[in-house]
């Protein structure tokens, strides 16, 4: 049962966008709005206008470093973490690329929905981001060796299975499985019968830490 329907808006100069995408869905609860310091104004005149038309029932900032997306990413988590069972929403219109891509990446890891709005001949057009499901964070937040291996590796050049067998206490077998579930997911690299961690399996360690 969903909790709550949030809507994740990143703050770039352009305002209008950002805007429509909130008359666009109806009944949202609370937004988010993710800006950078640059766009704090930005961010602030949208409240005001948001508390003006009084369509939701709460407004939150969200400060983050833009050109970095861990930062983004982390922010976000921070901020969400205790919203159990909430619809996610993500207006990818503004913000930088770099934020931009931090929400689409959220909303992939933590499941929800993103659209995109553009103008073309004066109009306002409105484009759902299709997202590619998945579950790796629920197994990784219902599991202790699997947040345990991400987050050893996020420190690690490379590790064979071998040497992982041994600092995990674990069979050969065992870690083949854990590893190559992770390498499917993405969040691994295989190297010459090595592993290392990836650079979305560095943005999940990050989240992990959260948890």
């Amino acid at each position: 049962m969903i909790s709550k329907r949030i809507m994740i808006i990143p703050v770039g100069e352009q305002i209008e966008p950002l805007i429509r995408g909130i008359r666009f869905y109806k009944e949202i609860d609370e937004i988010f709005l993710l800006h950078s310091h640059e766009t704090e104004k930005e961010a602030n005149k949208i409240c005001r206008m948001i508390e003006n038309l009084k369509i939701v029932e709460k407004i939150y900032k969200i400060k983050c470093i833009p050109a970095d997306l861990a930062s983004v990413i982390s922010s976000l988590v921070e901020k969400l973490k205790n919203y159990n069972n909430a619809k996610i929403i993500v207006n990818l219109t503004g913000g930088t690329k770099i934020m931009s891509l931090g929400c689409y990446i959220f909303a992939n890891l933590y499941g929800g929905e993103c659209f995109y709005i553009f103008k073309k001949d004066k109009n306002m057009v409105f484009i759902e981001v299709p997202l590619i499901k998945s579950n790796i964070i629920e197994k990784i937040k219902n599991s202790k060796k699997r947040p345990l291996i991400l987050l050893t590796l996020s420190k690690t050049e490379k590790m064979s299975i071998k040497e992982a067998s041994k600092i995990f206490n674990l069979k050969s077998s065992t870690i083949s499985y854990y590893f190559e579930e992770l390498l499917k997911e993405g969040l691994l690299i295989k190297e010459n019968k090595k592993y290392k961690i990836s650079t979305l399996g560095k943005l999940v360690a990050e989240l992990i830490k959260k948890f």
